[in-house]
């Protein structure tokens, strides 16, 4: 493997783990979307459960990470 292949198979596997997000890593963007509207007793582990699946299809549908959280959170 020459360094320009290395190259491109370090961005696609920076890519792919950018879009695969662990469940905790919703969490702090679920804390943030409840406090801003002031709920304090909900879950946010079940309340995450519930639609994990619909958020990482969001995420896959980004390139840039910083999108991908931004349009997570508005769906929150």
């Amino acid at each position: 493997m020459d360094e320009d292949d290395f190259l491109q198979f370090d961005k696609g596997l920076s890519f792919s783990i950018e879009r695969s997000w662990e469940p905790h890593e919703f969490d702090k963007l679920l804390v943030k979307a409840t406090t801003l509207i002031d709920v304090v007793a909900l879950d946010i582990g079940k309340y995450r459960d519930t639609r994990i699946k619909i958020w990482r299809e969001t995420v896959g549908l980004f390139l840039v990470r910083s999108d991908a959280e931004d349009a997570s959170f508005r769906s929150i």
